[in-house]
């Protein structure tokens, strides 16, 4: 967002090339924000599914032990997140994941560097 406003702050100055650039960027930041939230949206579906809770109560900060998870729920759901994301989770990784926010995250990175 602060670089849609630089922006506004070129095109008044006129320098187009920098002005070109830095809409770039603001449709990057944009779509980058989009493709995080539908990434969270769909992990929060999942693990809604996975462990019969209210999608509502599925927040991005909540923690997968508050849920209700116990260790045999979160393999669950992390095999239910590879196969709808089509990745995998390499299981360092994946015992460092406490929260709903976390699994996306890891997930988007993974999407991101394919």
């Amino acid at each position: 967002m602060r670089m849609c406003m630089q922006m506004q702050m070129f095109i008044f100055n006129g320098d187009t090339i920098v002005c070109s650039l830095l809409l770039f960027f603001c449709f990057l930041n944009r779509y980058n924000f989009k493709q995080n939230a539908e990434t969270l949206n769909k992990v929060r579906g999942i693990i809604s599914e996975q462990l019969g809770a209210d999608l509502d109560a599925v927040a991005a900060d909540s923690k997968f032990v508050d849920l209700g998870a116990d260790s045999l729920d979160t393999v669950e759901i992390m095999m239910a997140l590879e196969e709808q994301f089509e990745i995998t989770l390499d299981e360092e990784g994946a015992e460092k994941i406490g929260t709903v926010q976390e699994a996306a995250d890891m997930i988007q990175t993974q999407i991101d560097s394919a």
